[in-house]
């Protein structure tokens, strides 16, 4: 089973502002999103990788600077492919999170 989990920081960006834009981050993707949890401010989603299965988990933690936690695991994906997997997938929430 492959697992990747990363951070990127928001400056200037509230938590909310992050977590919408985590939520436009999934769907835009083309991830279907299982459960939102807003006051966790956590979005859980299912998609797939080269027709594999995924859980991609989006979390904005409380503190300074806002930042947005991203962990992608799959069982049949092998480590390189949720690597480019999540470099799509920081290029689509750091547009989302400018608008």
């Amino acid at each position: 089973m492959g697992r990747l989990e990363i951070q990127r920081e928001y400056p200037g960006k509230s938590p909310s502002e992050c977590y919408q834009a985590c939520i436009r981050a999934a769907t835009a993707a083309g991830y279907s999103i299982f459960k939102k949890r807003e006051i966790a401010s956590l979005v859980i989603c299912q998609g797939f990788i080269q027709g594999a299965p995924v859980e991609l988990s989006l979390m904005v933690p409380l503190g300074t600077p806002t930042r947005v936690q991203l962990s992608l695991s799959g069982d049949r994906c092998d480590q390189e492919a949720l690597v480019r997997e999540s470099e799509r997938l920081c290029e689509i929430l750091e547009l989302e999170v400018k608008r």
